[in-house]
């Protein structure tokens, strides 16, 4: 009896069945084909997904350094130019004029000869210590700082700055106000019990701190409101050496000047004991500094992402660094030694 075979496949793609009748019952032979092991790198799909995550922070970070140097902008600009106003005295300063005065307007006076002086200080601590003394030529004996001497009238102030040496001097003029003073209308200082209470305190802290050698130097002022024949007084009283300033309630301090409201501002630094505005101005001032350190580490970092700039970033990093080390052990020196 003859058989008739057939064989024959089922399926499509990466998986074939063959099949095979022989005789009246069919028997099926299944081969399955192996997929391709999973590659381990990225895909495509992987990649860019990946690479826009990166894109994403990278916008982020670079719009952090954005807003916040637009941020830091207002106080930039009034660190900048309080710095110019305590660099140079003289400009924007409509009220003050400071001129050289004529080489020889000392010239009768013969000035200071800083090797004479030197000499007569040598010998002098050697005979106090009674041990010898070398003077030593090098460095040579010189002046730091100049004589600033003063005289205030009632219209104007006069400063002359001389130097020492050479006697080259300038004179600083400053008008002073010509209203009449008016005339007081609390004492300028007062005698109450707490003088003996802030004695006390002293004493008290040498006795702690083992040291009889203290120094007040600086009290707090009590502030009080006073009403005197109707009218109101803003009265504070110094604790440390009993004297009383005083100005009528609503009364500024003292006379507006842009010029002197900016510097304050630059110097205006710590926390009061109390909150006040100028616990605002505190947070500020550390708020600022901390930005000022990120917009410059944020700067490097930007810089390093753009390749093309590197090479000469570094060169421009490199000397703005060396420079300011350089500068940095120039001004310890000047200040130090």
């Amino acid at each position: 009896m003859e058989y008739a075979t057939r064989r024959f496949f089922v399926g499509s793609g990466k998986k074939e069945v063959p099949v095979t009748l022989v005789g009246p019952r069919p028997s099926v032979e299944i081969t399955t084909i192996a997929s391709t092991p999973p590659s381990r790198k990225a895909t495509p799909d992987r990649k860019r997904a990946r690479r826009t995550r990166y894109n994403a922070a990278l916008k982020v970070f670079r719009r952090t350094h954005l807003y916040f140097g637009l941020i830091l902008v207002p106080f930039v600009l009034l660190y900048g130019m309080s710095a110019i106003l305590f660099n140079h005295p003289t400009w924007f300063n409509a009220t003050s004029t400071i001129v050289d005065n004529d080489p020889d307007l000392l010239k009768a006076h013969g000035g200071f000869a800083p090797l004479v002086i030197a000499e007569e200080v040598r010998a002098s601590i050697e005979e106090e210590i009674g041990s010898p003394v070398e003077l030593l030529p090098d460095p040579a004996p010189a002046f730091r700082g100049s004589f600033l001497i003063e005289f205030r009238g009632d219209t104007e102030r006069r400063r002359y700055r001389v130097q020492p040496e050479t006697l080259a001097s300038t004179l600083q003029v400053t008008p002073l106000a010509t209203g009449e003073e008016e005339e007081r209308r609390f004492p300028e200082k007062v005698s109450v019990s707490t003088e003996e209470s802030v004695t006390n305190l002293r004493d008290r802290l040498e006795v702690i701190a083992e040291d009889d050698s203290s120094s007040l130097r600086s009290a707090p002022d009590l502030s009080m409101r006073m009403r005197v024949d109707g009218e109101d007084w803003l009265v504070e009283y110094d604790l440390r050496n009993g004297q009383i300033s005083e100005r009528r309630s609503g009364e500024a301090r003292m006379d507006f000047s842009l010029r002197s409201f900016l510097m304050r501002l630059h110097v205006s630094r710590g926390y009061p004991a109390e909150a006040s505005v100028r616990t605002i101005w505190g947070v500020i001032v550390d708020v600022t500094a901390a930005l000022m350190i990120f917009w410059a580490l944020s700067g490097v970092i930007m810089w390093w992402q753009l390749r093309p700039t590197r090479n000469t970033g570094m060169l421009a990093l490199g000397s703005g660094v060396f420079f300011a080390v350089l500068l940095a052990y120039g001004m310890y020196v000047a200040i130090y030694h």
